[in-house]
């Protein structure tokens, strides 16, 4: 049922989204510079001080989020506010239809700033529109598309005014304006920033380009995606929402996107569920999480407003798509945050306990490291602080982001993501920010957590490059995590195509005598085909191609590294004629190498993280064997280490026909005892 409600909001979108490239007779119904596209106010007569040709803007890196139509629009904020005039057009025969569209933003004052459609023979004014749209909770200068509706004068010569008559300087006291299309076709914008977001999506998701798209790895449709959050269960589907910037391939004022999947392997795009719209969080909606209560399905955000100021507020759905914000936000105000920075107090993750509903939530502590801490709550309204569940200086200047609670039986394993820990030891700790996990028990009166292993105990899960904030569902048989499969401060090679980040294949999580294996989603099995058995291929200090080629692929090997004797051993992957990624085990060190120097496009680091392009998993091998399991997709390689005690992550970008895998033993041998391949075929 929700996938046909999807398409129908997609069908919905598409017959919205008419520009004026769908106009008919467009050039007979328009007139001269309607869209300001000569750079300056040529055709347009000005009176006072409001419009000069200084008026006229160069769209900047923000036209899409203000909505600027092609390379200029009139921004009357040029002049100041207090400046005061009008701008008068060229007189044309309104034809067509007689409605009038046109894009128009800031306008504080309706009554003094608007636009008016005057006769030519008599000035009369017919008609008069103002930004309705102008949201004082939250100003900004994004502009709207409205209709100036004259249809009862279709025939007569008339001319446009932009008129600015408030003389106020405290802020959208002047006009902005773009596009005005004479026998405008489509409709109104609805005012809503969602609805904006959504219609943007559409209308421009065909641009995006696809050379290092993945097949079976949740995208952006558009835009950035970085943390995930909301990940949830909730009729017949599971729900995915992210950290978004629908309008650039770059991080800016998030949103949250959203999307729907049956087995966590095919995902479809559920459009922008929440946008930047209220004072509380007119800086961004961040991330958080979702629960089902009562058969509405509800999310829990960290809103940010002025200064920066951090507090979790709460949206709620009846039907999973269409989210609407309670008045009484934010439901866990800044007050609540005990000894968190007031801009570091983010990230609520939702479950339910005998009952309860409960979340957790990281904050940076005023001095060195960072705390979590534990609310309850048994509305979602009102939520009660319990305690400080967990503090420690292990982040220094960071904190722990992105906490997530799982149960494994009668142990709460404690999943955050903890930024600036640094380890001398090369297989620990050598990305910028990590993701880890503590095991032990919580005292859900008292907030108290009791580390099995002691205070500061915690393990590292990933130790690839691209891995973190994680979101973790519990079910009846099993716990399932996924993460953002990318880093911060570093280069983004896809972001020249309109799109940014990635969620890591799902994986179900064991707890095993203290330490958590990773395995892949059950489900990804589904996708299999093309099935290839190799066993007993002996290497000696050479490299060996083997009978397959291929970017989305599963390989499960086995490697008897018995007579390596300080060699190494292992694969390069998307190999191609003058490149190729290596991951093996390197018996000298004892650990498993992923190595992406020499993978194609150049990953460039910001920030001090290790060695660049090398990370280290330190393992021993089981009956002289490593086994290395891989998922390749594209522009991606996870890699799970002896059943996944540990895995690898890391996004890769090869030129294109780099798709050779070899085996490959150097300064000794090694017996690739077993190797099942298969294609990972999605959609065919």
């Amino acid at each position: 049922m929700k996938k046909n409600v999807s398409k129908l909001l997609t069908v919905l979108l598409l017959l919205s989204c008419v520009s004026c490239g769908n106009q008919n007779n467009f050039e007979e119904y328009s007139f001269a510079n309607a869209g300001f596209e000569t750079g300056l106010l040529t055709n347009w007569t000005a009176t006072g001080d409001a419009f000069s040709d200084n008026s006229v803007t160069i769209a900047d890196s923000s036209k899409d989020k203000i909505h600027v139509v092609g390379n200029f629009y009139l921004n009357g904020e040029s002049s100041g506010n207090a400046a005061t005039g009008t701008l008068q057009s060229t007189t044309f025969k309104l034809n067509g239809n007689g409605k009038i569209g046109f894009m128009i933003g800031a306008g504080k004052n309706q009554s003094l700033v608007y636009v008016s459609l005057h006769l030519e023979d008599t000035g009369e004014e017919i008609g008069r529109v103002s930004n309705k749209f102008f949201n004082s909770e939250n100003p900004n200068n994004r502009m709207y598309r409205i209709i100036l509706n004259a249809s009862e004068y279709i025939g007569e010569n008339v001319y446009l005014k932009i008129v600015d008559n408030d003389a106020q300087n405290d802020g959208y006291n002047y006009i902005m304006v773009d596009d005005f299309i004479v026998s405008y076709l489509g409709d109104e914008d609805d005012g809503s920033l969602v609805s904006d977001a959504r219609k943007y999506t559409e209308a421009n998701k065909n641009n995006v380009g696809n050379e290092y798209r993945h097949t079976y790895h949740l995208m952006p449709t558009i835009g950035w995606m970085n943390d995930p959050n909301g990940f949830t269960y909730y009729d017949g589907y599971y729900h995915l929402f992210y950290q978004h910037n629908p309008y650039s391939s770059n991080w800016d004022t998030m949103h949250w996107g959203h999307a729907i999947s049956k087995d966590l392997v095919v995902w479809e795009d559920a459009g922008v569920a929440l946008a930047p719209d209220k004072t509380y969080d007119k800086l961004g909606v961040y991330s958080g999480g979702a629960i089902e209560k009562d058969g509405t399905l509800n999310l829990l955000y960290t809103c940010v407003g002025d200064g920066g100021v951090q507090q979790q507020a709460l949206a709620t759905s009846y039907d999973g798509y269409n989210f609407t914000k309670r008045a009484s936000n934010p439901v866990i105000s800044s007050s609540q945050r005990l000894n968190s920075r007031v801009t570091d107090f983010r990230d609520p993750y939702l479950f339910e306990k005998d009952g309860v509903y409960y979340t957790l939530i990281g904050g940076k502590l005023e001095g060195e490291g960072g705390q979590l801490i534990l609310y309850s709550s048994k509305d979602l309204m009102n939520w009660k602080t319990i305690g400080s569940v967990y503090s420690s200086t292990l982040t220094g200047g960071g904190m722990f982001e992105c906490p997530n609670l799982a149960f494994f039986g009668d142990k709460e394993v404690i999943i955050t993501s903890p930024q600036s820990i640094r380890d001398s030891e090369i297989s620990n700790y050598q990305n910028i920010h990590s993701v880890t996990y503590q095991i032990g028990d919580i005292d859900f009166e008292n907030g108290v957590f009791t580390n099995e292993f002691g205070q500061d105990s915690m393990e590292e899960f990933d130790k690839g490059f691209d891995f973190y904030a994680t979101q973790v569902i519990s079910e009846e048989d099993r716990v399932i995590m996924l993460a953002w499969m990318n880093m911060w401060s570093r280069s983004y090679p896809t972001a020249t195509d309109q799109w940014a980040g990635e969620i890591t294949l799902p994986r179900e999580l064991e707890l095993v005598d203290g330490h958590i294996y990773q395995k892949p989603i059950r489900e990804i099995e589904n996708y299999y085909q093309n099935e290839v058995i190799l066993s007993n291929i002996d290497a000696n200090n050479e490299n060996i191609a083997l009978d397959f080629r291929g970017n989305t692929l599963h390989l499960k090997a086995e490697i008897d590294v018995s007579s390596l004797n300080g060699g190494k051993s292992g694969f390069h992957l998307f190999k191609g004629s003058d490149e190729e990624t290596s991951i093996y085990y390197d018996d000298s060190l004892g650990m498993v190498v992923f190595n992406r120097k020499n993978s194609g496009v150049e990953i460039d680091s910001f920030d001090d993280d290790g060695e660049l392009n090398v990370r280290y998993a330190s393992i021993e091998p089981i009956n002289d064997v490593i086994k290395l399991e891989f998922f390749l997709d594209v522009s991606s390689i996870e890699v799970f280490i002896n059943d996944g005690y540990y895995t690898m992550s890391g996004l890769v970008y090869p030129s294109e026909g780099s798709d050779g895998v070899e085996f490959f033993a150097t300064n000794g041998s090694a017996t690739l005892n077993s190797l099942v391949k298969h294609d990972v075929i999605v959609g065919a």
